[in-house]
């Protein structure tokens, strides 16, 4: 097969995944990026190939998909016809972004809004689709950051990611803030500023002083106003039911899903009783030492309570710490068995039933 269709296309990846989103009977590709190095907030570009036999492939027309091309960061992407049409929809989650559903129409992609996720602007690491209370129709389930950190999101106080020249000299610099105590505050501390923003030490001789700034005292009030933004309105691992007419409803999975990052999900039926579960596996230590690292989980696994609500059983027999990542089923010797893949680690292997 002709590499060669690939060259001059350039991406830090963070999903490659292969459909036939076409219907056309060959494979296309679809390779996802969640960020821009060096310019933490800007939308990065997806790429999406289509497959045109022989093993090569042309990318898709612009004008027929620029809507998720261009829609901003995107940690995982999956295919799911959640609409019932017998058309599978392109479903994306990332980083400052909200799940999105784009819908092929007349061969174009659509973001679908006004369909409850609008504001579901978060940290998110993972997707997955399925009929989760047998109704009929594909809900939808994704891993966060959780709630298990001092920082702390919701659409009246989010976080933001601000991108402005601060101090006019010509280079953009990036803000985070976040609501402690009802007011908005930078994550980074005095510190960490001035190394990026050194008139600080100068406006701000003392600690106290620092401390006792508003934002706007410190980065100016028009300068935050017409900075570019990026924000964060949910840091919780949540199911989303698909209640019908496009429409899906929010619910926060229970809180052992939230003591760290949900970096993969699995769904399958652990106890046969009809109705699928879901074995969570996070924990994330390549983070800023102010928030120490998010190990808190090994490995979570929800049962569904037949209504689509989910628990913890008690008595869990298996460990999954470290730094979990990815979650594959593998067949062996008539056996099944799962292969958790770690971060500077060994694979964790779970036979199940």
């Amino acid at each position: 097969h002709d590499t060669l269709n690939f060259l001059g296309s350039y991406s830090n990846a963070s999903q490659v995944k292969a459909v036939d989103f076409d219907q056309n009977g060959t494979l296309d590709i679809c390779v996802t990026t969640a960020n821009l190095p060096q310019f933490k907030g800007d939308r990065p570009a997806q790429l999406f190939f289509k497959g045109v036999g022989d093993g090569n492939f042309l990318q898709f027309s612009e004008n027929d998909v620029s809507a998720f091309l261009f829609g901003g960061s995107c940690n995982d992407v999956i295919f799911a016809d959640v609409d019932g049409d017998g058309v599978e929809e392109l479903i994306t989650a990332g980083d400052w972004a909200p799940i999105s559903i784009y819908a092929k129409i007349k061969d174009e992609l659509v973001l679908q809004t006004h369909n409850g996720l609008d504001d579901t602007h978060g940290w998110w690491n993972t997707l997955e689709a399925a009929d989760f209370d047998n109704d009929g129709d594909i809900d939808l389930v994704a891993g966060n950051w959780g709630l298990n950190s001092r920082l702390q999101a919701s659409p009246k106080e989010p976080m933001t990611l601000y991108r402005q020249d601060f101090d006019n000299n010509g280079k953009e610099e990036t803000l985070v803030t976040f609501y402690y105590q009802g007011e908005e505050t930078p994550f980074a501390s005095k510190d960490e500023l001035v190394k990026q923003l050194p008139g600080i030490n100068k406006k701000y001789l003392s600690y106290k002083d620092f401390a006792n700034a508003s934002i706007e005292d410190i980065f100016g009030k028009e300068k935050l106003q017409t900075a570019r933004k990026n924000q964060v309105f949910e840091l919780a691992t949540c199911y989303f039911e698909n209640v019908g007419q496009g429409m899906f409803e929010k619910r926060v999975l229970p809180f052992a899903a939230q003591i760290s990052t949900v970096n993969d999900i699995y769904v399958e039926d652990f106890n046969n009783d009809g109705f699928l579960d879901l074995l969570l596996v996070g924990n994330n230590f390549e983070i800023s030492t102010q928030l120490s690292r998010l190990d808190a989980s090994h490995g979570v696994l929800l049962l569904n309570d037949t209504c689509g609500n989910f628990f913890q059983p008690k008595g869990q027999k298996f460990d999954i710490s470290g730094a979990a990542r990815n979650i594959e089923k593998l067949h062996y010797q008539g056996d099944n068995y799962l292969i958790i893949t770690r971060n500077n680690d060994q694979p964790i292997f779970l036979k199940i039933n």
